[in-house]
């Protein structure tokens, strides 16, 4: 057979075996989002001021609490946090958090994004992987008033409260 040949059948077995596999039934052990409350997540208090002191009050604060169930002494995942804004941009970032207790409380600070007036969005997303896949999300929608575009390009700062 020619090798474009095998080469043609190798990919197509790889397509039904994928498909396959996906079709396969989960484990019930198994939870792809926190309703075993496993892991959960709150996103409150969101507002805007001057947080870098750039005499602008376009900076926007929120809170995250972040609650982990689980017998394991440190918990590592990435937390995937976004900010939209009413004019269609977006901003994304990703932080690693390595936690020893069941809780923690985050204070995120989205410096200089708060430059459009209308609704901004904030949504937070984490994959946790333990015995099992955990995954929850959570958002928050709020209207800060603008004053002008900044000079600044945006960035995020955040903290343990």
């Amino acid at each position: 057979m020619q090798l474009k040949k095998k080469l043609l059948l190798l990919i197509i077995g790889f397509v039904i075996f994928s498909s396959l596999v996906r079709a396969l039934p989960q484990d019930d052990s198994v939870s792809t989002n926190s309703t075993d409350n496993l892991l959960r997540l709150s996103l409150y208090d969101a507002s805007y001021n001057d947080f870098d002191d750039d005499g602008r009050m376009d900076d926007v604060e929120c809170f995250l609490d972040i609650m982990i169930s689980d017998d394991l002494n440190r918990k590592n995942f990435i937390c995937d946090i976004s900010i939209y804004l009413p004019n269609g941009d977006s901003y994304e970032y990703s932080i690693l958090v390595s936690m020893k207790y069941d809780s923690i409380t985050l204070r995120i600070v989205f410096m200089n994004h708060a430059y459009v007036s209308g609704d901004y969005r904030i949504k937070v997303e984490i994959n946790l992987f333990t015995s099992g896949f955990y995954y929850d999300e959570t958002e928050i929608v709020f209207d800060p008033p603008s004053e002008e575009i900044p000079d600044d390009e945006p960035f995020i700062t955040y903290s343990t409260v």
